[in-house]
């Protein structure tokens, strides 16, 4: 296990920033992003956003989809720059090499935070640690020496944790009649028990400093029943945990949240190889359940954590934000 601080002077840009990808039509190809400046009065340098070209559509810019995958119409994502003042503010995201993790990590380094990212293959998290002039840890989180070599490695060579993302999951079994119970003590080891292990081991430094901020990344099926019953189980009781910690901690400065993403796209994740495998399926499944007739993108999900994260966000605390597109049918 090892750890590596990268260093340049790369430019900042915004979290808002949308990256081109690929259009949620099979076959079509994405548009290249236009770029736009907001001007700032504050002596900072500008931020820079990105929009899409109207009518072509990426993992950015949200599309409506007809069964069959006929894009019927398309509109651009942009937004306007918002320092969340979390500058300087050290941070720490699991499993953040590649999708949501890797786009949160990209977007708390937009906003200035000197960023920790932690995953099991050392190639990959220096790979990040370059792109977002942070740090890469190389750990097995899935063990409590990891756990601790990440955290350890994080203070030693950028300082006290301020903020902390809990990213990782893993699954075990796809439905009732092949999974076990040792499958649900998998699961929980994977999830909750990750975030309870690294929250543990970052809290009394956040308590001790009034200040700090936790995001555990659910699921729609944390949420509401669906999906492989031992992940199920296990992203319903990250919930729970987020709820139960965060009045415990609140009146001390420190902010515990989930957030439950819904079903999101991106290169090389399990909707995109399902996708790849029976277009025609996907396409109505995107039209039957979700609301949108899209799939969710990677810098939706990451906005809202890092929103989460920041200064205006003092008064959310112990919810579990839906970013879902209206995919939950929980009331709650």
């Amino acid at each position: 296990m090892a750890a590596a601080l990268i260093s340049s002077s790369a430019p900042r840009s915004s979290a808002c920033t949308v990256p081109p990808g690929n259009t949620y039509a099979p076959g079509a190809k994405s548009a290249p992003p236009g770029r736009r400046t907001s001007s700032s009065s504050n002596g900072r340098e500008p931020r820079i956003s990105s929009t899409v070209a109207l009518g072509r559509g990426s993992t950015g810019s949200p599309v409506l989809m007809a069964p069959g995958g006929r894009i019927t119409a398309t509109f651009s994502l942009a937004c306007l720059a918002m320092d969340l003042g979390i500058e300087g503010r050290v941070a720490l995201v699991t499993a953040a090499t590649r999708g949501i993790g890797l786009g949160i990590a990209q977007a708390l380094a937009a906003e200035g935070a000197r960023v920790a990212v932690a995953a099991r293959t050392e190639a990959d998290v220096q790979n990040v640690a370059k792109m977002l002039n942070g740090l890469g840890v190389a750990a097995d989180l899935l063990t409590e020496e990891g756990c601790r070599h990440a955290v350890n490695s994080t203070v030693d060579n950028l300082g006290p944790i301020d903020i902390l993302v809990n990213n990782l999951g893993t699954r075990s079994g796809s439905s009732w009649g092949d999974t076990t119970a040792g499958d649900f003590e998998d699961a929980f080891a994977g999830n909750v028990g990750v975030s309870v292990r690294m929250t543990q081991l970052v809290l009394p430094s956040m308590l001790e400093r009034g200040w700090g901020r936790v995001v555990v990344i659910s699921s729609v099926y944390g949420r509401e029943s669906g999906g492989a019953p031992a992940y199920n189980a296990a992203k319903a009781a990250e919930i729970s945990v987020v709820t139960s910690l965060a009045r415990e901690v609140a009146s001390r400065g420190v902010t515990v949240n989930g957030v439950a993403p819904g079903s999101v796209l991106w290169d090389g994740g399990g909707w995109d190889r399902r996708q790849k495998q029976d277009p025609e399926g996907i396409a109505e499944f995107i039209w039957r359940d979700l609301p949108m007739k899209r799939f969710g993108s990677v810098p939706e999900v990451a906005n809202v954590v890092a929103f989460l994260c920041s200064e205006q966000a003092s008064l959310v605390n112990g919810a579990c934000v839906a970013v879902d597109g209206g995919q939950s049918r929980s009331n709650i």
